[in-house]
């Protein structure tokens, strides 16, 4: 979905890039949820399996689509934190989340470049 969608568009700075993984994201979640198998899974690894399907698709430079995607999943996850602070008003630190899918990213992108 994310070739059909992007890799035919002229290539863009990185802020392009991180903005259409950003607009793109809930298309694609759509896409994933609609396995029954995937309707129980928590939102924060149907974002990394997101993300790990952007860089599987090859269509930017592994070092290009990392940066862009943890950009992208600061604005996700900060979008996420608002939508449950308007809706239930409890703040909690997205620091440590975001934290934490930043050192998921990493190991994916260790071990792409090491494959």
């Amino acid at each position: 979905m994310w070739i059909l969608h992007y890799g035919t568009m002229p290539r863009r700075p990185l802020r392009g890039l991180t903005q259409g993984i950003t607009e793109f994201y809930p298309v694609a979640l759509d896409a994933i949820q609609r396995t029954e198998t995937m309707r129980g899974v928590r939102q924060s690894d149907l974002r990394l399996i997101y993300f790990k399907g952007l860089v599987m698709a090859q269509t930017h430079p592994k070092s290009e689509m990392i940066d862009a995607i943890r950009r992208a999943d600061r604005v996700l996850e900060y979008g996420k934190l608002q939508s449950e602070q308007r809706e239930i008003s409890v703040w909690r630190s997205a620091e440590s989340q975001s934290s934490a899918d930043q050192n998921t990213l990493a190991h994916i992108a260790d071990a792409l470049g090491n494959s």
